[in-house]
């Protein structure tokens, strides 16, 4: 068992959004806001693998078990959005992404796969996920695989 929670819907965050796109539950995990987490992630092996700046397409909040590392922190003004008002809430404390050694192997979880994928969306082939220009959605991918692999400590 990962003991691994996740949330019961999609999230947005407002405060924390892609305010080009307009779209709340577009959110921005960037070294800017303090929601990416300080690991070797996102630190990667040089200067040049650093993460700075992450977008992530809606998606479902975390929460991982004790010892686990938050590398997609979710804001204080974060909430999931859940059909029932009642149902919904804060999903501050949570997060997108969560690291963790489980036994000898290492373990990533992540709430939204779009940010991973490579899409041309509409009929103005708009880049979205990893084709977005100018974040580190790419490197980020690249990052997890060294990780996972233990190239990254």
């Amino acid at each position: 068992k990962l003991s691994v929670e996740m949330g019961k819907s999609s999230t947005s965050d407002t405060a924390n959004s892609d305010k080009e796109a307009g779209d709340p539950t577009r959110m921005v995990y960037s070294r800017e806001n303090h929601l990416l987490g300080d690991h070797s992630i996102t630190n990667g092996r040089s200067e040049s693998e650093r993460i700075s700046h992450v977008v992530v397409f809606d998606g479902q909040s975390l929460k991982g078990p004790t010892g686990s590392d938050a590398i997609l922190k979710m804001a204080d003004t974060a909430v999931e959005n859940v059909a029932s008002p009642a149902k919904g809430g804060r999903a501050a404390g949570r997060a997108q992404a969560v690291a963790f050694r489980l036994g000898k192997g290492r373990v990533i979880v992540l709430g939204d796969a779009a940010m991973l994928s490579a899409q041309i969306t509409g009929t103005d082939n708009r880049p979205f996920g990893i084709n977005i220009p100018d974040i580190d959605n790419r490197q980020l991918v690249l990052n997890i695989m060294h990780w996972l692999s233990g190239l990254l400590k």
